[in-house]
């Protein structure tokens, strides 16, 4: 009964915000109106198997707005990706660093804390390096809601005061075109969705990193590319960004709220660290490449890959681009990020 009511609220919240034209609103008024519930009655329910219906639908998504010109223009994003990875990585050792002085967590967990990865994945590894896995899930889980809050309306906002064009919702580019043929729709929409899952449970299953949406979203890009079929409507898109919200906002409770408050000044610090460190690696992005200032900022907001593919999809950047990013920078932290700190501890024992 609670996960219904949990999922009505998420779509209630999600509309409202979609109505009152927030930037990535399906996701983030779903998220705010769940975490409400969550926080004031402690009853929101939410299944974390929903949290793999909403990574394949987000790869399918993607991957069925990819096409030959998008992967003849791969190459133009390696250097952005080493750029990207590099600092975010040399950045989260920073934030650790300095959340462990100005607060009682110790290094191990603070470096675990603010690694700019997955909240699940930085809080498995942590419990193998001895350190408080609670917290670093807590840390986590404020750093990536914040993120996902605060960076569209805060990028949003830069473009239009730099007078940059690229700040129109692109919902209906690409293979998003108006289609009379409602049983074509049915029949393109089905198939891409059952490729999309086919292949996305392929990656859920091996274990990969970040596995069910890169499959899935690499397996809907092939598709299109050799038949140009494709195709997920706006509606089923909106769907996804509302379970994906509710997902996020179940998880806060209200001894969640209460711990952080101790931890608050240090955590304004490390967010506030976070934004001016997109900004850096956005202008970087496009100085040494050749993307637009609206595909670099989501590619170097540091949420998650899901939650920001498919905000910069809606938000006017190149979703395909930020999603290959964004899964070099999650791959490649959760690789090499804990092999760093291991070599860290070590030097300072």
């Amino acid at each position: 009964m609670f996960i219904a009511i949990t999922i009505l609220i998420g779509i209630i919240g999600g509309l409202t915000a979609v109505r009152l034209k927030m930037p990535a609103g399906a996701i983030i008024g779903s998220l705010f109106s769940v975490a409400l519930f969550s926080i004031f009655t402690g009853k929101a329910e939410f299944p974390q198997s929903f949290k793999l219906v909403t990574q394949i639908g987000t790869g399918a998504y993607i991957g069925s707005r990819i096409c030959s010109k998008d992967v003849a223009e791969i190459k133009s994003i390696i250097k952005p990706a080493i750029i990207l990875t590099f600092l975010m990585c040399f950045f989260g050792i920073f934030a650790g660093t300095l959340l462990s002085i100005i607060s009682d967590i110790d290094l191990t967990t603070a470096l675990f804390a603010t690694a700019p990865a997955g909240l699940a994945d930085m809080t498995l590894i942590s419990v193998d390096f001895g350190a408080d896995s609670s917290r670093v899930a807590a840390v986590q889980f404020v750093r990536l809601v914040s993120v996902i809050a605060i960076m569209p309306n805060l990028i949003k906002y830069y473009l239009s005061k730099s007078n940059n064009a690229q700040i129109e919702d692109k919902t209906l580019e690409k293979n998003e075109e108006y289609c009379a043929d409602h049983n074509e729709i049915f029949k393109r929409t089905l198939m891409t969705m059952a490729v999309g899952f086919a292949f996305g449970s392929v990656g859920y299953v091996t274990g990969f990193p970040a596995g069910s949406i890169s499959f899935s979203m690499i397996a809907c890009a092939v598709y299109n590319i050799r038949t140009s079929k494709a195709y997920m409507p706006v509606s089923l898109r909106r769907g996804i960004q509302y379970l994906g919200g509710a997902l996020i906002g179940a998880r806060i409770t209200m001894e969640q709220v209460i711990g952080m408050r101790v931890l608050l000044p240090a955590l304004i610090v490390i967010i506030t660290g976070y934004i001016l460190l997109t900004f850096v690696l956005g202008f970087l992005m496009i100085k040494f490449s050749t993307l637009d200032i609206t595909t670099a900022l989501y590619s170097s907001t540091a949420g998650g890959l899901t939650d920001m593919a498919i905000i910069a999809s809606e938000m006017g950047a190149d979703a395909p681009k930020v999603a290959v990013l964004q899964f070099a920078r999650v791959v490649s932290i959760i690789a090499f990020y804990p092999i760093v700190i291991k070599l860290l501890l070590h030097i300072l024992a």
